[in-house]
């Protein structure tokens, strides 16, 4: 778990130097093609959310949970939205 949010923190970090949530859901996406993740749907679940749509944001947090279903970030904002 511990490692999770660390490594969460540091995709976080990388993703967000781009400019643009739109650009940052385009490198969050190649990279989630590459080798899916909790952590990365997650992040770009995150970002779908401030766009507002809710739609792809619940379809990543499912993805995250089914790669590992006691990821809690994806937990705790799946049951927020739903």
């Amino acid at each position: 778990m511990k490692f999770s949010f660390v490594f969460f923190c540091l995709i976080t970090t990388a993703v967000m130097a781009h400019h643009g949530p739109q650009h940052q859901v385009k490198a969050l996406s190649e990279r989630i093609s590459e080798k899916p993740s909790s952590a990365l749907l997650t992040l770009r679940a995150t970002l779908y959310l401030e766009e507002g749509n809710v739609e792809a944001a619940k379809k990543d947090l499912t993805q995250a949970l089914e790669i590992n279903a006691n990821y809690q970030l994806a937990k705790k904002l799946i049951d927020k939205i739903k």
